[in-house]
């Protein structure tokens, strides 16, 4: 397949590297700075011309210009697969622009849906959900990170850039019942789950996960570097371009699809405004 990979920062390059390695044909559009020679200096093609004749299109550039160049994309008449990166957007406001994607192959890149540790988080949850009673508690997840360590420079929000562990609860987390802010990062507690996020942290990535009630807890560490998290970035990406040759549905796959993107910002914008009421 022809990819075209649109942003060649730290995602961008991991994107097109990855989709390179298993068999596709990888051009770059970057035009910030010396993004388009360090592609080629990697050894990818330069897109001239049009952005139309691509079978499959990764978004992988900052999350402020997502909807400025997919709908950009569509003016000229791209109709094909697409893929978003994490966050889908910083607004609900284009929602309805994502939701009427003409193509059904739409990916928002969640790829901690295929951490290791994740799939292990994934199977305890869904048994737990299978023998709950009244005596269930909730789930609790707690991310740590460094921003400051971030490779890139322009960052959406750090809630929306932080947000993997919205998307992991799926439909564990019920309605969100409150948010407020702490000492460098947010609590959010659901109607069954809690996140607690930590963006300014000196000890480094990780997420902590229990599942706990009167009779099971499971914890699961998610570090957020390493050889599982490279695996999981390669494996999504996989799922995806197979998708796009079938034209098939994200969903069918484990994917994170466009609606799941939107119910993130939408939680997202939950917690901006109760956090405005409480200040």
């Amino acid at each position: 397949m022809r990819v075209l990979v649109i942003g060649y920062g730290s995602m961008g390059k991991r994107h097109a590297r990855n989709a390179r390695e298993l068999g596709h044909e990888v051009t770059i559009l970057d035009l910030s700075n010396n993004a388009e020679a360090q592609a080629m200096a990697d050894g990818f093609q330069i897109l001239i011309g049009s952005a139309v004749h691509h079978d499959a299109i990764v978004i992988a550039s900052p999350a402020a210009t997502h909807y400025q160049l997919a709908s950009g994309l569509a003016e000229r008449g791209y109709a094909g697969p697409l893929f978003v990166e994490k966050p889908l957007d910083i607004t609900t406001e284009h929602a309805e622009f994502w939701r009427s994607w003409p193509h059904p192959t739409t990916c928002v890149g969640y790829n901690w849906r295929f951490h290791q540790a994740a799939r292990f988080f994934f199977e305890q949850r869904d048994d737990y959900l299978q023998r709950a009673d009244d005596r269930y508690s909730r789930v609790h997840l707690c991310c740590c990170t460094n921003m400051d360590e971030w490779p890139g420079t322009r960052y959406s929000s750090p809630l929306l850039e932080c947000s993997h562990e919205v998307d992991l609860l799926g439909r564990l987390r019920g309605d969100l019942e409150s948010a407020r802010a702490q000492r460098d990062g947010m609590l959010l507690r659901f109607e069954h789950a809690t996140v607690t996020v930590y963006w300014d942290c000196s000890d480094g990535c990780r997420v902590f996960t229990e599942l706990r009630g009167n009779d099971v807890k499971v914890e699961v560490t998610i570090p957020s570097y390493g050889p599982m998290l490279e695996k999981s970035y390669r494996e999504e990406l996989r799922r995806f371009l197979h998708a796009a040759e079938r034209g098939a549905k994200c969903s069918a796959s484990g994917l994170a699809t466009f609606e799941d993107g939107l119910a993130v910002i939408e939680i997202c914008e939950q917690v901006g405004r109760m956090c405005e009421v409480e200040a």
